[in-house]
């Protein structure tokens, strides 16, 4: 005070008084509180010095505290005309926010963000602001940022949390309640945890997190509800007592739903009168509560046997919901009961008007016309209930000819069809029956002059045909397609767009004529059909059998998608699907398509063939077996490849025997098949059934004389033979291959060999060398040619070969080869790190852990030399050559038993070997067993 006496005896004395006292004054009068004094010298201040942009600034904090957000706003914009800053965004933000102008106040606080990214007001006021207008996804964006800011400001993750679970984005609410909780252990914040964990259905930790915010919080009434609910299937005892610790804690309207919960639960435990109870709590509180009027209805009805009080609440229900179907069916079965026969079929028939696809009213409609003798229409409404359907404008006389349908008896059918057209044989209805019966019976012919009989009735006198007409020519089109005319359907179908160009089922089928027909435009035809309906599956299934042809799996799978959404019980659409991701490699996923596809008909061979397919690529072989078994039980047109794909995979699988017996019964299904013809002579070649074989690969060249592969195998067949005559028919056969096609690199390989057994190496070199040239990368050139060259004494070429074809694919069998190059060489380092990445590539390879074994021995590595040793016997426990260097292993370290036990093997396996009598011999001399030595260097 002392201050603005000061300042004010200066301005009395100062003529004119300075702006700057004048404006100091006003900020110590708005200091003290006296926003009248302090508006009045910021004012007289703005008055005299329009410039003075500080007396604007105190000024509009006057204005907003007053309430006059429109003077703030004016004085905002002068400054604002003077200079930008981050203070003056966030007050016009706050300013255009009391003005309701929300649009305006985020441009604010956005500029405010742009100058001053750091500072949490702005993003915390926009992410309000959003939040207000309904901008979830923004809002919870800004409070983001707030909580990067500040990781520990509590509220705002509250709020993000709470935004999240609006827009039910679980994972992100998830997130922000585990660090709230990491915060403040706080009941509530494990309860809204747990309601985040119900929606994900990870039920366990839900569960435990409600018991934590019981313990945290026992008066949570809404966490022993949300825990009597996750226990109500599994433990209802403790679920009842939940719900009534949870009504005991608030008894009130908003707990409502644990009366009801407790009242389901007291029904499974038989505990009616206590049920009754609680559903009467319910409609105390909300008197037209439907599902407890329904409930109450079942126990009075089903428990109590009161059907008098259930009638009573089933026509509550109906009152409040004119059209419940529950309602309805409800009291026509109380109805049954009390054996009301005629007011249950009204109900029924109530029902069906208002589902007409409703299967159980057909049913019921059918039963209790069966009761009352009526068995007409009770055949009528079971075959409607069978088919789901109900067939309109026919007659009395049609509904029983389609009773006889459906039981089987097509020709009293017709017959009754016939006798009602000689009376009415205009009768358009009648007509169309009776051309159904016929497409059903197979008299493809008959229908076709049924439909042309009623084209000749509708036929107009002018150019306009009558209702109708369009479906006429439709079902002309199909009844052609039938018959495999496909002109005359793609007519018929031109005629019905004629008359209704959006006729989608004509639309559809022209583009499957036009397919027949190679007609390139038949896409347009399913799209315009989508364009009309896209609730139609069979569309879009022929689209992706257009795009599957075209190789584009994606889109093919797509429309897959799109078929199963409209019908998810689909064979066909799961059946393509399988088969499409089968075809990018998504074994996994076709194999659970088609899972679903056997349990919606576990009767359909080609299911089970394609799901065994996708298993023999995934590598479950076991169950691939399995159902090419099963698909062989069912039978039929798919057992030629149900037998060549399982006889594959038993070749695969090294199962010689098994193979051979599928693929002779294949051939005796389909003999047409040189490839078939082909691998049946693998078979037998693996088997050493030479002259059997022979035959087999020269009835394939039979078939297909320009099938290379069979030459090949043929060839071979003749090498087998060891004679001079089919050696060279053996190499006729490969310059045969070769002639066929000339880049044929296996052919190549295989006359190299077949002149590398004839001793002409330089011949068979160059033969290896023209398959490398034409596939640098076919590794089998490079194998081949290093064992020529070894076998020529050139070591280090055979080095480079094996080098080379260990670039195009490392396998163990070529480590170990270029190791025993190596070893060779004296490499001995080198062919030891040969060896370990042998054995790295493969850990089962044996012959890479002898070669090992040896090399250690060799270089007295003795205890290492045992380690491969011991893991090669194990995996190769006919190889005598290991026992015996074991064997000599053990003498070096003295195990003097476990070398005669090696020994004593290797004779097993090998008696009449004269290496492991000699050293054993050796041994026993070291011994000074020199009789033991004796004999065994007389059995060597």
């Amino acid at each position: 005070m002392e201050e603005i006496e000061y300042l004010s005896k200066k301005i009395l004395h100062c003529v004119p008084p300075s702006t700057d006292d004048v404006y100091k004054r006003g900020i110590l009068y708005l200091k003290t509180g006296d926003f009248e004094a302090s508006l009045e010298d910021l004012n007289w201040v703005i008055k005299e010095d329009p410039g003075y942009m500080k007396a604007y600034w105190h000024r509009h904090l006057i204005y907003i505290y007053k309430g006059s957000y429109l003077p703030a706003l004016d004085d905002l914009k002068v400054i604002a005309e003077e200079r930008i800053s981050y203070e003056l965004y966030m007050a016009l933000g706050l300013v255009y926010a009391k003005l309701e102008e929300p649009a305006n106040s985020i441009h604010n606080f956005s500029n405010a963000i742009q100058c001053n990214p750091a500072d949490d007001l702005a993003y915390l006021y926009r992410a309000q602001l959003y939040q207000m207008g309904g901008y979830i996804q923004a809002a919870i964006s800004d409070y983001q940022n707030v909580i990067d800011l500040h990781p520990l400001n509590s509220v705002i993750i509250l709020k993000h949390a709470t935004l999240s679970m609006k827009i039910r984005k679980w994972n992100l609410a998830l997130a922000d309640f585990d660090k709230l909780i990491e915060i403040s252990l706080n009941g509530n914040y494990i309860l809204q945890r747990a309601k985040i964990y119900i929606e994900l259905k990870k039920f366990q930790l839900a569960l435990k997190d409600l018991c934590d915010a019981i313990h945290l919080d026992p008066n949570s009434w809404e966490a022993y509800y949300l825990r009597g609910y996750l226990l109500k299937r599994h433990n209802i005892k403790q679920a009842v007592s939940d719900f009534s610790l949870s009504l005991f804690l608030n008894d009130k309207q908003e707990n409502m739903t644990s009366y009801y919960q407790r009242g389901q639960l007291y029904m499974k435990l038989e505990l009616i009168h206590q049920a009754i109870s609680d559903f009467l709590c319910i409609l105390q509180f909300q008197p037209n509560h439907v599902n407890s009027l329904l409930t109450l209805g079942h126990i009075y009805s089903r428990y109590i046997q009161n059907y008098k009080k259930a009638l009573m609440y089933y026509t509550h229900v109906i009152n409040l919901e004119p059209t419940s179907i529950r309602g309805y069916f409800s009291r026509a079965q109380v109805y049954q009961k009390l054996e009301q026969y005629s007011d249950a079929l009204k109900d029924l028939i109530i029902v069906i008007h208002i589902q007409p696809n409703n299967y159980r009213g057909y049913l019921h409609l059918g039963y209790i016309n069966l009761k009352l003798g009526n068995f007409a229409l009770s055949h009528a409404f079971l075959s409607l209930a069978a088919e789901r359907s109900s067939e309109t404008g026919i007659g009395l006389t049609s509904e029983m000819s389609m009773v006889h349908l459906f039981l089987g008896n097509i020709s009293t059918a017709l017959d009754i069809l016939k006798y009602n057209i000689i009376k009415d044989p205009c009768s358009i209805p009648l007509l169309q029956m009776l051309a159904k019966v016929q497409i059903v019976d197979f008299r493809y012919r008959e229908a076709l002059q049924t439909y042309f009989l009623m084209k000749d009735i509708m036929k107009p006198e002018k150019k306009i045909w009558p209702e109708g007409a369009d479906d006429l020519f439709y079902d002309i089109g199909r009844v052609h397609m039938k018959l495999e005319e496909y002109e005359e359907a793609f007519n018929a179908f031109n005629q019905a767009l004629k008359i209704n160009r959006c006729h989608k089922d004509a639309i559809y089928y022209r583009g499957i004529v036009k397919i027949h027909l190679n007609m390139c435009d038949f896409i347009r035809d399913f799209n315009k059909s989508l364009a009309s309906n896209r609730r139609n599956a069979q569309v879009f299934l022929s689209r992706a059998c257009y795009f599957g042809m075209l190789k584009n799996y994606p889109k093919a799978i797509l429309n897959c998608n799109e078929a199963l959404a409209i019908e998810p019980q689909n064979i066909k659409g799961l059946l393509y699907r399988g088969a499409l991701k089968y075809f990018i490699g998504a074994y996994k996923f076709a194999i659970i398509d088609l899972t679903e596809a056997i349990k919606i008909h576990n009767h359909v061979a080609v299911t089970y063939l394609n799901r065994a397919i996708c298993y023999a690529a995934y590598g479950k072989k076991t169950k691939a077996l399995r159902d090419y078994a099963i698909a062989l039980l069912i039978g039929g047109k798919m057992d030629y490849k149900v037998y060549v794909n399982r006889g594959l995979l038993y070749y695969s699988l090294n199962d010689i025997s098994n193979a051979f017996n599928d693929f002779k019964s294949a051939i005796k299904i389909y003999g047409g098949d040189h490839r078939v013809f082909h691998i049946l002579g693998l078979i037998l070649h693996r088997l050493e059934r030479l002259d059997v074989a022979l035959k087999v690969f020269t009835r394939s060249i039979i078939l297909q004389p320009t099938f290379q592969e069979a030459f090949i195998s043929r060839a071979n067949i003749y090498m087998d033979y060891l004679t001079d005559e089919n050696n060279q028919l053996a190499k006729c056969d490969y310059q045969r291959a070769i002639k066929l096609n000339p880049t044929n690199c296996l052919a190549y390989v295989s006359l190299g060999i077949f002149l590398q057994v004839e001793r002409n190496f330089q011949l068979a070199w160059h033969q290896f060398t023209n398959a490398i040239l034409i596939n640098p990368c076919y590794q089998p050139a490079y194998e081949a040619r290093a064992i020529l060259n070894l076998q020529m004494g050139s070591k280090y070429p055979a080095f480079q070969d094996l080098t080379l074809a260990l670039q195009i694919s490392p396998t163990a069998e070529l480590f170990n080869n270029r190791g025993v190059v190596n070893q060779m060489m004296n490499s001995l380092v080198a062919a030891l790190h040969d060896y370990y990445k042998a054995i790295e590539t493969d850990r089962t390879f044996a012959l890479a852990y002898f070669n090992a074994g040896t090399l250690h021995l060799q270089g007295r590595f003795f205890k290492q030399a045992l380690v491969y040793l011991n893991r090669a016997i194990m995996l190769d426990k006919q190889n005598e050559c290991a026992y015996i260097n074991r064997a000599i292993t053990k003498v070096m370290l003295n195990d003097k038993e476990g070398a005669f036990e090696d020994f004593d093997s290797a004779i097993q396996l090998c008696p009449y070997y004269t290496h492991v009598f000699y050293n054993r011999g050796s041994f026993y001399m070291s011994l000074e067993m020199y009789e033991m030595a004796e004999k065994d260097f007389t059995s060597g």
